[in-house]
Parts: C-alpha cells; structure tokens; sequence
C-alpha cells in the first residue's frame, strides 16, 4: 500500500513539473513570437525602406558623403531684392546715340596695363556697366568715367590691383595698379513701363493667365522665394563633405548636362562648345565643379531621402508628369512626356522637391519689404 502512495506521489510530482514546464513554455513562445513580429516590423518600417532607397540610388549615399547643415538658414528679402526682381520685368534698353547718362546700360570693352604692358587675363571684350547703378570697385570707377561719353569713345582710368582682380579670367589677385583703356561700344536708355492691370494683361495673360497687378507681384513674390529655397540648398550641399562619388552618377549627371546644353544650343542655332564656352561662359574648370556639385547635391538628396525617411506616392509622380507637361511646348501629351522621362528620373526630381522644401520650411525667410496694393 505504502508502494502504490509512493508511485502516486510520484506521478503527481511528474504533472506538477510538467505544468510548470507549460506554463514557462507557453511565455517564452509568446516573446519569440513578439520578438519575430517586432523584427519583421522594424525590417519593413527601417531595414527595408533604407535598402530599397540604395535600390532606387544605385549606390548608398553614406559611402560618399556626410550631411553637414539641412536646417536653420536664414534669409531676408530686402525693398531692393523686392524692386530689382520687379525692375527685370519692367525695365527695357534701348540703344541712343547721346552721351550716357544715369540709369543707362553702357556696354564697353576693355584693355588692361600694367607697366605699360598689356595683361590678357584682365582684357575684356564686352562688359555691361549700370551708369549710377555700380557703387564699388572697378565697375564703378570705370560707370564714372565713361559717364558723358558716346559709343567708339574711350577713356583711361587707373585702378588698384586689388579692384582689377575682379576682372581676372584666371581668378589672380594683382598687387599693382593697373590702368584700363575703357572703350564705349553702346549706350542703351532705360524705358520703364508702369505697372498697370493693362499692361499685366497685354504682357502676361497669353503665356502666364496673369491679368490683375496683383497677379504680378504674386509671380514676384514666389520666384524671389523661389530664389531662397535655392539658396538654401545650395547652403546645404555645401555644408556636406564628399569623399568620392559613384561613377554612374557622375557621368549620368555629365549625359544630363551635356543634352541640356545641346538641347539650348540648337534652339539658339550655334554649337555645343559655342554655346557652353561662349554663350555660357564655361571653362573647363567651371565646367567640372558643376559637375562635381551636382554630383554632391543628388548625395546630399539621397542621404536625407535616407535619413528623414522621406516617402513619395504615385500621386506626387503622376503630379511631376503633369508639371513638366503644362510646363513645355514641345509635347502634346502626358503620355509624351512619359516616353521622354523615366518614372525613376521623376522620383528623383519628387524627392530632391521635398528634400529642397524640408531644407526651406527648417529655415527662416524674413520679408522685409512692401509691396504695391
């Protein structure tokens, strides 16, 4: 009898430890699971996100550049921004065979010496001075000068080294003074049009739909703010450090660049080369650091795509094809324009948007100015 009690204990001591075992199994099962689920989220949410971007990249940006400042630039438009950019829409020339005088445009040529001997580097063929507009430097000792003067007439002026630098092709700093010869080809009269529903109308309505004056100094206000949103990723891209690039991304930014230029080029009928060293006015140099920053600007992009976890939806797709149709004459159709433009090249312009509009609303734009009622 003591025997079976004995076998009975047993048994019971054998489902106790089994129970227990269940009831530690049945927790431990529950984390891994939670654990599994919590990875697979952080995978889809993190992991993944960042590798499909590499994807769409064709390189991780990381390996190339490091961000610097994305955020907290700051910026005012002045009365003068505010005017100048009204003035460019406003303001003809027109070519007088009187002496110039205040407000006109003068172009003029010049020949540099320096102890008699000419210097190539500070010879210019055409330069635009603003009479009473230059208010420093060589441009306006050279605007006082030919003040008074007539196209073919020429005049000396003498200036220090450090003031004829400006006009250095080769980007030297002379030390000596130098002493210009400053010859008058054109004098251009300023013709100011007054801004008036009337002339908004006659001028803008056909291109742009703009009727009112109000119209006007709306499109004012948005391309000057325009200009600073730029300004500021320009800020941003150079705050950045680049230790190299991805070949593909250099040479498909070269390709762009060159189509580009092409393209501009037989609008305007000349040649390539005609239309980048001379209309342009590249060298080889500049021709190359533009290349490099944007090279450093779509890194810059990409690392921020990256790091803010900035999403795009086809709707914003769809919205960039809608854009680049309405915004060009030379297709007849979205589906055009699709055929010109790859749905990757339009994410890429999606998100260098938004990565430019985070870079301009964590910034300050003061508006110091006022405008016309």
């Amino acid at each position: 009898m003591e025997e079976n009690k004995n076998v009975t204990n047993v048994t019971e001591n054998a489902e106790v430890k089994q129970s227990k075992i269940g009831k530690l199994i049945v927790p431990i099962v529950v984390v891994i699971i939670l654990a599994v689920f919590g990875y697979i989220i952080y995978y889809n949410n993190a992991v993944k996100p960042k590798a499909d971007i590499d994807k769409k990249a064709g390189f991780t940006a990381e390996d190339y550049i490091k961000l610097g400042k994305y955020s907290g630039f700051k910026h005012t438009i002045t009365q003068k921004d505010f005017d100048d950019s009204v003035h460019e829409e406003t303001d003809e020339y027109e070519t007088v065979s009187r002496g110039a005088k205040d407000t006109d445009h003068v172009d003029v040529s010049v020949v540099a010496y320096i102890d008699g001997k000419k210097v190539a580097d500070l010879k210019q063929d055409t330069i635009e001075l603003s009479i009473g507009g230059d208010s420093k430097g060589v441009f306006k000792k050279m605007s006082d000068a030919v003040k008074g003067h007539k196209a073919k007439e020429v005049v000396k002026v003498k200036v220090s080294g450090e003031e004829a630098s400006q006009l250095s092709k080769s980007k030297t700093t002379y030390d000596d003074e130098v002493k210009f010869e400053v010859k008058v080809v054109e004098v251009n009269q300023l013709n100011r049009e007054e801004v008036t529903d009337k002339w908004v109308k006659d001028t803008y309505e056909e291109d742009y739909g703009y009727k009112t004056t109000k119209d006007f100094y709306d499109f004012i206000e948005e391309s000057l703010v325009s200009e600073v949103k730029t300004d500021f990723w320009a800020k941003a891209v150079e705050s950045a450090t680049m230790n190299g690039w991805p070949s593909k991304l250099y040479q498909s930014v070269v390709d762009e660049f060159t189509a580009d230029a092409n393209y501009e080029a037989d609008q305007w009928n000349m040649s390539y080369k005609e239309c980048i060293y001379d209309f342009q006015q590249y060298t080889d140099e500049t021709l190359e650091e533009e290349y490099k920053n944007e090279v450093k600007s779509a890194l810059v992009m990409w690392a921020m795509v990256k790091k803010l976890d900035i999403k795009i939806s086809e709707e914003e797709i769809e919205d960039k094809y809608e854009e680049l149709y309405e915004s060009s004459d030379d297709y007849k159709s979205i589906e055009a324009v699709k055929k010109d433009y790859k749905k990757s090249e339009i994410e890429e312009a999606v998100y260098l948007d938004k990565t430019q509009e985070y870079v301009f609303k964590h910034s300050k734009l003061v508006k110091n100015y006022n405008r016309p009622n």
